[in-house]
C-alpha cells in the first residue's frame, strides 16, 4: 500500500521519453519512436490507466484469493467424480460462487476509477490539451479554479447520479445471476 503520489513519482520517471526504462525496452526491440507517454495527447490517459490497473491489481488479487478459499474443496471433489474436467469445474462451481466477490470488487473499482483525481494531478494536471482530463478533475477546476461552484456542484451530482446507475445496473445483473 503506497501513496497514490509516490506511485505516479515512480512511474513518471518509468514513462520518461529519453530516459525512462519502458521506452529504453522499446527502442531496443525496435520501435524508433516509443511514445511520449505523458506529454502526447495519445497516450496520456492510456498511460494513467496503465498506472492505475497496476495499482489496483494487487489488491484485487487478494480478494480474488480470499473469495476462492471460501469456495468448499467438497464442491470440486464431488464435481471430479462426477466426470466434470478442470475448465467444466471453473465453469459451474468456481465462477458462479465467486460473483459476489465479482461483484464488489466491479462495485468499489467503478466507484474508484470515478474520483481517481490526485495522479492526474500529479502526473500531467489534465493534459496535455486536456487529454487526460476526467470529470473529476474537470469538477475541481471549475470549482476551486475558476470558482463556479454552483457548476462545480451540478457536475459532482451528475457524477453521483452515473455511479449510482452504473451500480444499480450490476447489482440487478448480480442479483439475476444469483437466481439461477
Amino acid at each position: 500500500m503506497c501513496s497514490t503520489v509516490a506511485i505516479a513519482a515512480v512511474w513518471q520517471a518509468l514513462y520518461h521519453p529519453s530516459k525512462g526504462p519502458i521506452n529504453q525496452i522499446l527502442m531496443q526491440i525496435g520501435l524508433s519512436e516509443p511514445p511520449r507517454w505523458l506529454v502526447d495527447t495519445s497516450f496520456s490517459l492510456i498511460a494513467i490507466m496503465i498506472i492505475y490497473v497496476w495499482q489496483l491489481l494487487g489488491y484485487q488479487i487478494i480478494i480474488f484469493l480470499a473469495g476462492m478459499t471460501n469456495i468448499p474443496e467438497e464442491l470440486y471433489e464431488a464435481a471430479t467424480i462426477d466426470g466434470a474436467s478442470g475448465i467444466g469445474q471453473f465453469r459451474r462451481i468456481t465462477l458462479p460462487l465467486l460473483g459476489p466477490t465479482t461483484f464488489f470488487l466491479a462495485i468499489t473499482s467503478t466507484i474508484s476509477s470515478f474520483k481517481i483525481f490526485d495522479m492526474i494531478k500529479f502526473l500531467t494536471n489534465g493534459g496535455p490539451n486536456y487529454s487526460s482530463t476526467v470529470i473529476v478533475y474537470q469538477i475541481y477546476e471549475e470549482g476551486f479554479e475558476r470558482f463556479k461552484m454552483g457548476y462545480a456542484s451540478a457536475m459532482s451530482w451528475v457524477l453521483f447520479l452515473i455511479i449510482m446507475l452504473v451500480t444499480s445496473i450490476t447489482w440487478m445483473t448480480q442479483n439475476r445471476k444469483v437466481h439461477y
